[in-house]
């Protein structure tokens, strides 16, 4: 539950399909290192109605403290920013379902839009 009402507690982010086969090229590098490591998309940027400037980041990295280890997924936008830890075993399965994914939506035609008449 919320404690604060202005607290971020989603963030999308739409991928192409090759920034998703990146992601889960950049989540397996990472979960290979031996040291922590953190490796982002390159960010998302789109003008708003008021003209101002939106930048949404996604980030995969393996961090380590206070002897204590693992994996996160983070994505942010503006000043929010949403980390996820991941256990090993789901780290690499979001990397071979965004691989999946990504091959997949490669062959989907996109449907055209028609107009009412």
């Amino acid at each position: 539950p919320k404690t604060n009402p202005d607290e971020v507690t989603q963030i999308r982010f739409l991928c192409e399909p090759d920034e998703a086969f990146e992601l889960a090229l950049k989540v397996n590098q990472v979960a290979g290192s031996q040291l922590p490591c953190k490796e982002k998309l390159s960010p998302h940027k789109f003008v708003t109605a008021d003209h101002g400037e939106t930048v949404t980041t996604v980030s995969v990295e393996k961090w380590e403290r206070g002897g204590k280890s693992g994996f996160a997924l983070t994505v942010g936008r503006g000043k929010d920013f949403i980390s996820v830890p991941t256990p090993p075993a789901k780290f690499l399965f979001a990397a071979e379902f965004l691989k999946s994914l990504s091959t997949g939506q490669s062959w989907v035609e996109r449907v055209e839009k028609r107009s009412e008449k």
